[in-house]
């Protein structure tokens, strides 16, 4: 059984956030038509997003993580589901800032899903007796509209005509007397749906760059 943590290189209890950042770093790195001499990079991309595919969702993951501690012996689809592969891609690249339509059989729901991860932090208790003003800071690293490119990923863009624009590219095999259809991304366009003549060298054409945000926090100790 394939280890999807390890994968993608990230802990058994990471957030959303942080697997979604670890899967487009490695997508980057191991893109077959940007590693073309790059031994399995093929093959790794396609690992990559099997991983994704799986802890990117909600209850795949939780039907993941319930086989991997032997809760029972179904076995385990991860292009079960709505969209698939599909899903991920118009999740991450389809619609605003790209201009992509969502694929007609994905759940509105699925499409309004984000990350929404908790900062937790201590206040020691002297401090919350002394009846003072607590600041905290928090510095995140935020996805932002690439200023380059204003989103668009690059100058020139035109329909993928290896997935029609779809960012999904459908892959049949055989295994004796079945024949297992999966969906994967397009390794042409990246999932984008669109190819350009002059990628944008900031986002490398994925219209968003990450950008360090501080926030601060005030707490007001006072008894009531």
């Amino acid at each position: 059984m394939n280890d999807y943590y390890k994968e993608l290189g990230v802990s058994h209890d990471a957030e959303k956030s942080v697997i979604k950042k670890a899967y487009r770093k490695l997508a980057q790195e191991y893109h077959p038509d940007k590693n073309p001499d790059k031994p399995g990079a093929e093959e790794r991309f396609k690992k990559i997003s099997e991983a994704y595919s799986t802890l990117s969702d909600k209850q795949k993951r939780a039907d993941y993580d319930l086989m991997r501690a032997g809760g029972h012996r179904q076995s385990f689809d991860p292009f079960r589901g709505p969209g698939g592969f599909a899903s991920i891609f118009e999740e991450m690249f389809g619609g605003s800032p790209f201009g992509g339509q969502p694929h007609p059989h994905t759940p509105k729901q699925e499409q309004r899903d984000s990350s929404n991860p908790s900062i937790n932090f201590q206040i020691p208790f002297n401090k919350l007796k002394t009846g003072k003003i607590i600041k905290q800071f928090f510095r995140l690293n935020e996805e932002v509209v690439c200023t380059d490119c204003a989103g668009v990923g690059g100058e020139y863009s035109d329909t993928c005509k290896e997935c029609q624009g779809t960012g999904h590219v459908m892959e049949m095999k055989r295994a004796g007397n079945m024949v297992i259809r999966s969906t994967h991304p397009c390794m042409r366009c990246n999932g984008l749906g669109k190819t350009f003549e002059n990628a944008c060298g900031e986002c490398n054409t994925l219209g968003v760059t990450s950008e360090q945000v501080v926030y601060e926090v005030t707490i007001n100790c006072k008894k009531k």
